[in-house]
């Protein structure tokens, strides 16, 4: 089994800035990628200085070919199926087989929505649905809104949202 001094499970931003900082402090690292972010739906990443509105296929790919330039980086493209620490030391398996050892993890593996039961939602998800305000919402800012949900949140989400826009209507 393989060591690393560092594993990153997840090559999204979070992932890939870890790997590089670790990189250029030339440690042994290696980033395990399934390649499903939550933004491969969305036409543009934002929120990223000097990166502001780039699509994310692009915004991955400039990641990857900077720490690609650290020979002490390796980048996996695969699934961890399971994690375990024993006495100090993390052990990362995936649905490929391999398994590597590391007395360091990072888990940047972002967060998936976990959408309402509604006809026809996940096809729009990305192009008309939006999760994030802080993502997209300059982009929708003045116009009429939709918001749903029933959680006890729900109110100061709504307060969230009229800052970009006033016109809304909220389906609980």
């Amino acid at each position: 089994m393989e060591q690393y001094e560092v594993i990153v499970i997840g090559g999204g931003a979070a992932g890939l800035s870890s790997a590089l900082v670790f990189g250029r402090s030339k440690r042994k690292v290696l980033v395990l990628d399934a390649n499903t972010a939550r933004n491969r739906v969305t036409h543009a990443s934002h929120g990223y200085l000097t990166r502001d509105g780039v699509k994310p296929e692009l915004f991955k790919s400039i990641g990857l070919g900077e720490i690609k330039a650290y020979p002490t980086v390796t980048y996996v493209e695969t699934k961890v199926t399971a994690l375990e620490k024993i006495e100090g030391i993390f052990t990362v398996q995936t649905d490929n087989g391999d398994s590597f050892a590391s007395p360091r993890v990072i888990v940047a593996a972002g967060i998936k929505e976990k959408l309402p039961a509604i006809k026809g939602l996940q096809n729009v998800y990305g192009s008309t649905v939006f999760p994030c305000p802080y993502c997209d919402g300059w982009e929708r800012k003045d116009e009429p809104l939709a918001i749903f949900g029933n959680e006890p949140w729900l109110i100061h989400y709504v307060k969230l949202i009229y800052n970009w826009s006033q016109d809304l209507i909220v389906f609980t």
